[in-house]
């Protein structure tokens, strides 16, 4: 079942990332934070529905600001379709509602 939610002014990545956690967990989903470790340019979070179906996201500040560094490109290309750069919660809804429906 499709998800909205109620509109916030979120101003940073951080705030971002928060929310979009919120929405995933409400709508049955794990939102995993990955362990950078060494590895420069992985993705911000995994979201795993029933299964161990899963996407990979990289959070970028809200105000268009954020870029990928050639690290996060190279992750990109490496993981393929499953990985998605998200700059709004709209943006989150839309991939999540699709992500579930598939």
């Amino acid at each position: 079942k499709p998800i909205t939610i109620k509109s916030i002014n979120i101003t940073s990545e951080k705030q971002l990332e928060q929310e979009c956690c919120l929405i995933a967990r409400k709508m049955g989903l794990m939102a995993m934070k990955i362990e950078k470790n060494s590895h420069t340019g992985a993705a911000d979070r995994i979201f795993v529905k029933r299964g161990g179906i899963s996407i990979f996201v990289e959070f970028k500040n809200p105000n268009g600001k954020g870029i990928l560094s050639d690290e996060q490109k190279f992750v990109a290309e490496f993981i393929g379709e499953n990985y998605h750069v998200i700059a709004s919660k709209e943006k989150f809804i839309e991939l999540i509602n699709e992500f579930i429906s598939t």
